[in-house]
């Protein structure tokens, strides 16, 4: 991590939170093998969020989300999770048409032939996060590299090898997946919309924006008024225009949560007016997203709950 890196993070994240990020990094892998999973998720949510978490008996949004994680996985979670399958999901629900379109899928990545497709594109793995690279027409020029990263990619336990505790991730069979590179026409970044979905109800959207070099994130309800509090980050001064097309991408998240306690929606959003799928996330940040303030941990763990019980009912 380079120093200006690391000042933006405090800047954008706090000191002390930034500290318990840099802590995290270096005692995980010890401690995932010398602690019961537990105590291991205990032990980091408190380097995460600054107090101790209670799995059991949940009261916050997080503590809501690690109980899932360790005691109750949804056995769609697996599919919804793997991002060759969920297209499946999303198509069977009539709303195939926002796919972002898929030139190739394998399970095997000698059958991949780089400089076939059209270039840029966005060349990824389909069971965990960080496993992407955009592929430019250099990239395709060393296809030894490139099949050398998919190898390892198809090999690589996701949950396992970031030392979490993601179990859905476990069933998910590798793939590699080729899709096209989504950009504005203007060439500005693509603005990442996530739809927070309690019992298949909006309840808050976040923008993640990559413009400054790190994630930052501003956070917004159904009507576009912004929220007093963060994500990950204090709470920005920065606005983002309300998107013309809002209703729509909130009917596509209820439709796409529906029947699910939790679900988080991704949504993109292409030259202000073209509603494109992202993703379906079953546990946001492992279940240590951190609000600032830490109440709205609590006041969304209350909903969380409100909305389980409706649910199973």
């Amino acid at each position: 991590m380079t120093a200006i890196r690391l000042l933006k993070l405090i800047a954008c994240r706090g000191f002390i939170p930034t500290l318990g990020l840099a802590l995290d990094a270096l005692m995980r892998p010890m401690l995932y093998h010398c602690l019961n999973k537990q105590t291991f998720v205990r032990v980091i949510a408190f380097l995460r969020l600054n107090y101790f978490v209670h799995i059991a008996k949940p009261r916050t949004f997080n503590e809501y989300i690690l109980n899932k994680q360790l005691f109750r996985i949804d056995p769609r979670a697996s599919v919804i999770a793997d991002k060759y399958l969920v297209r499946a999901y999303v198509a069977n629900l009539g709303l195939g048409h926002l796919l972002n379109e898929l030139y190739y899928a394998t399970d095997d990545p000698e059958t991949i032939v780089f400089a076939d497709f059209p270039k840029p594109y966005v060349l990824k793995a389909n069971h965990g996060s960080g496993m992407i690279r955009i592929v430019t027409e250099q990239d395709a020029a060393r296809p030894s590299e490139l099949l050398a990263m998919c190898r390892k990619w198809v090999k690589t336990s996701y949950n396992i090898s970031r030392h979490a505790t993601e179990r859905h991730y476990d069933s998910i069979a590798p793939r590699i997946i080729i899709e096209q590179l989504l950009r504005n026409e203007d060439q500005t970044p693509l603005l990442d919309y996530k739809f927070y979905c309690f019992g298949g109800h909006v309840e808050f959207i976040s923008i993640v924006d990559n413009t400054q070099g790190i994630p930052l994130v501003s956070v917004y309800n159904r009507t576009w008024a912004k929220l007093s509090f963060g994500l990950y980050n204090t709470q920005l001064q920065t606005s983002h225009f309300k998107p013309p097309v809002l209703e729509e991408m909130i009917g596509i998240a209820e439709t796409l949560s529906a029947g699910w306690d939790f679900l988080r929606v991704d949504l993109y959003l292409l030259n202000r007016r073209q509603i494109v799928f992202g993703e379906l996330t079953f546990s946001p940040g492992g279940g240590m997203m951190h609000f600032r303030p830490p109440k709205y941990d609590f006041l969304y763990g209350e909903k969380l709950i409100h909305a389980r019980n409706r649910v199973c009912k």
